[in-house]
């Protein structure tokens, strides 16, 4: 009730409305994708007076277009709130150029770090919550995407990796520096100068470009002085409970495989290995130099004397996960697997498509506890390690569910059947039910929340890591927690009503809900219908649903036009999320289409443990299809395309291989050929090879990953042509558009699917971006390839029979003239 008197004062205060008819519903459009705007992290300081977030977006204010997906980082704000005192956020930094995110707060909270992207250097700056005033490092961090790159050793003193603006970096640097390294060594060429790349492998593959060096910094933030610790080729940190180590992640030597090896999925391209800086006195202590890290898991003891992570042996085998184990490494030098008996486990992401290692490991009552599994069997548990061996704290957990929730004052949090539980105290009763809502915000990479939000019939209460229990307030049906403060007992929150309006909440106990600011307040009056379920079988006979989208005006007898919108190996049990009004899918946008006029299926497409991705992939397209029209008697059972990004538009050009029921076929970025993409490459790969050669990346996707070819082109050839749309482009009969940015892994693949369907001159147009990656970004790109494609679905269905009365002509006025402004058609 607090947070509907919020909402209502939140009306008040905007003032009275007129009693006019609301106006109509319009069709979302290309402008409104382009100008959504969304929260990014927020934090409070230690004593809750002050709470700060940023916001992104919209993606037409970031001036430069030139970071790949990293480009919306550029239109960043930070906001500061007084929490006491009340009145609207104020921006923390008077710099009309954005791109300022916030990173960690210190252990006091006093103080934390932010950083403002100027150019091409992401500057570490330090902001005190006491004056708001940002000191800055003069110094450059590389983005924190995933990686955790800079982090407070006590109150006052933070180690960081610093890089410079020209660096190689697969993050920040990795789309203009493809662009610009490539025009140097053009110019060299046309200068009659050298311009080679040279790459090697084998014996040789030692002598490859290394990863670029880091300087490890420890900065003083009530000075601003600075201390080079080391320097070397390091791409993540994590600094000891205690403050007196920190271990860093260094890329070394390329891996090399053994060719009889299957590769597996998410394989990193170079060795991994850890050591320690003691930071009273710049010691460096190497524990395992033959320890190649599997993972970026350091979990350190409470100590601050010893780290757990998962390691293999660095020799021609890695690769294969059947060798990982757990690993105890200590600040002395000592190191010692864990147990030979008891392996992490692999989680399969995307419907169970790709399979990805997924190990995690704490501490209880100071004694080693990993989340592992047997030899030959799958079943989840987690384990203690002692001097008696080890003892099961857990068992029968799913790898996705499994894993730590928080921690505890002597250990952790997990989530189990019988509700979420204290490792340290697995037998006492359960902190919270299973039917409890549990929350946490968001935390850095490499650390645990400190706060969780439970909320239950007696109501809402914070639980922190010390054992602390404050009252709060329940969050709003379908908050999203941003941040918690134990101090204030306040939360900050966001809500998103079904049109993609957004607004961060302010919530504390026995005070109304405050609303500080809403996001994307244009799309209100938007036609975003709801989505509708179609429960129908798979060919295998599992039950799943899938998702339709139409129009408000959508009614029987209309004929409309359906567009499905793939992903093998979705299985979708609410809408997915890509398909929200302020998701940024700049490619195949469901919202977009039904704004043009279009009801768009979202299929959940499974695919079986032992079948290869392209089995009977339209059959399942077509029996969501079916099910759609049978449900709805306003579709066109003619009118039918498909339009797929990525993996997605692979499976959209197998389905045109497999049926000629699709009258237009989209694919953007989509694979055609399983043999060039086992080895695929980008550009970017010889342009800046420290970071961006990832071969046995590329093997473990095609062999073992969404691919699913079970081993290199030579041991499953058969496979591989099976896989491979472009080698059975004789049986496309629809007209195929294709999308392609010059800078994705494998720019080529879609200029085969060209060249294949040219040579039989079947109907097929190419569009080609120079700049842009594996997803369209640029604004003026967006705007083109919608109106392109919007022209190519609108001619393909004018060509097919309808029936009386249908919406062609109300498509058509949706789309208005959809010849793009930018160019004329080639």
């Amino acid at each position: 009730m607090r947070f509907l008197a919020g909402l209502a004062l939140a009306c008040a205060l905007a003032g009275p409305v007129a009693a006019t008819p609301p106006a109509p519903p319009r069709p979302y459009t290309v402008e409104d994708l382009l100008a959504v705007r969304n929260f990014g992290r927020a934090a409070f300081s230690g004593d809750g007076r002050t709470a700060i977030f940023e916001v992104q977006g919209p993606i037409t204010a970031a001036g430069q277009w030139d970071l790949e997906f990293l480009s919306i980082q550029r239109t960043s704000r930070l906001y500061v709130v007084d929490v006491e005192r009340g009145g609207p956020p104020k921006r923390l930094l008077r710099s009309a150029a954005g791109g300022e995110t916030l990173g960690a707060v210190s252990p006091d909270g006093r103080r934390a770090l932010v950083y403002r992207l100027v150019d091409h250097t992401n500057e570490l700056g330090v902001l005190d919550f006491s004056t708001r005033t940002v000191s800055w490092s003069g110094r450059a961090v590389d983005a924190e995407a995933w990686l955790s790159l800079a982090r407070w050793r006590n109150n006052t003193e933070v180690v960081f990796l610093a890089t410079t603006a020209d660096a190689p970096s697969m993050l920040l640097n990795q789309g203009w520096q493809s662009q610009a390294r490539t025009i140097a060594a053009w110019k060299a060429a046309q200068a009659g100068q050298p311009s080679v790349v040279v790459l090697r492998g084998g014996p040789g593959a030692e002598q490859n470009p290394t990863w670029p060096q880091s300087d490890v910094v420890l900065l003083d933030a009530r000075t601003g002085a600075t201390k080079l610790l080391t320097r070397g080729p390091f791409m993540e940190l994590s600094i000891a409970p205690g403050g007196e180590s920190v271990a860093l992640i260094s890329a070394d030597e390329p891996v090399t495989m053994d060719g009889s090896m299957l590769a597996q999925n998410g394989l990193f391209d170079r060795r991994r290995r850890l050591m320690f800086i003691d930071l009273r006195n710049g010691r460096i202590v190497r524990p395992c130099p033959r320890c190649d890290l599997a993972a970026a898991l350091i979990s350190w003891a409470p100590d601050g004397g010893s780290a757990l992570v998962v390691a293999q042996p660095d020799d021609a085998k890695s690769g294969d996960w059947r060798r990982i184990r757990y690993w105890r490494l200590s600040t002395t030098g000592a190191a010692s697997a864990v147990s030979e008996d008891l392996s992490p486990g692999l989680t399969r992401t995307v419907g169970g498509t790709t399979a990805l290692l997924a190990p995690d490991a704490g501490w209880v009552d100071g004694a080693p506890a990993i989340f592992a599994h047997r030899a030959g069997e799958t079943a989840m548990a987690w384990w203690t390690i002692d001097a008696f061996g080890a003892r099961a704290l857990a068992s029968d957990l799913s790898v996705e569910a499994g894993r730590r929730l928080a921690a505890s004052p002597h250990g952790f949090l997990v989530r189990t059947p019988q509700g979420v539980v204290d490792l340290a105290a697995p037998r006492g009763p359960a902190v919270a039910g299973p039917q409890d809502k549990v929350l946490a915000a968001s935390a850095l990479a490499g650390e645990l929340p400190k706060v969780l939000q439970i909320e239950d019939a007696g109501g809402a209460r914070l639980l922190t890591s010390t054992g602390v229990v404050r009252s709060a307030s329940p969050l709003a049906l379908g908050a999203n927690l941003l941040a918690v403060s134990p101090a204030a007992s306040a939360t900050l929150s966001v809500t998103k009503t079904a049109n993609g309006v957004g607004t961060l909440w302010l919530a504390r106990p026995e005070k109304p809900s405050l609303a500080l600011m809403a996001l994307n307040a244009a799309l209100a009056d938007v036609d975003l219908a709801t989505p509708r379920p179609i429960v129908h079988r798979t060919p295998r006979g599992q039950t799943v649903t899938s998702w339709l989208y139409t129009p408000g005006d959508h009614k029987a007898g209309d004929d409309r036009p359906l567009v499905v919108v793939p992903y093998p190996g979705s299985n979708y049990a609410s809408p997915p999320a890509l398909a929200a009004p302020d998701a940024r899918g700049y490619t195949a946008n469901v919202r977009l289409l039904v704004g043009a006029g279009y009801a768009v299926l979202v299929p959940s497409l499974p695919i079986p443990a032992d079948a290869p991705p392209q089995e009977g992939l339209a059959e399942a397209m077509l029996m969501a299809v079916d099910a759609t029209l049978a449900a709805d008697p306003g579709l066109s059972a003619k009118k039918l395309a498909v339009w797929g990004h990525s993996f997605g538009g692979y499976g959209a050009l197998v389905a045109a291989t497999q049926t000629a029921r699709f009258k237009a076929v989209i694919a953007s970025s989509g694979v055609s050929d399983m043999f060039s993409y086992w080895a695929a490459q980008g550009p970017a790969a010889t342009a800046i090879p420290e970071v961006m050669l990832r071969i046995s990346t590329m093997f473990g996707w095609a062999e073992t990953g969404q691919g699913r070819m079970g081993g290199p082109p030579w041991a499953q050839p058969q496979r591989y042509i099976d896989g491979s749309p472009l080698l059975q482009a004789d049986k496309i009969t629809a007209p195929v558009l294709l999308i392609q940015g010059d800078l994705d892994y494998d720019p080529y693949k879609s200029m085969a699917m060209f060249a294949a369907l040219y040579r039989q001159g079947k109907p097929v147009e190419l569009l080609t971006y120079p700049g842009e990656g594996h997803v369209v970004q640029s604004p003026g790109n967006v705007r083109d390839v919608y109106a392109r494609a919007f022209a190519f679905l609108q001619a393909a269905f004018s060509a097919v029979p309808g029936e009386a009365g249908g919406t062609a002509t109300a498509v058509s006025a949706r789309l208005g003239d959809a010849a793009p402004a930018s160019q004329p058609s080639q």
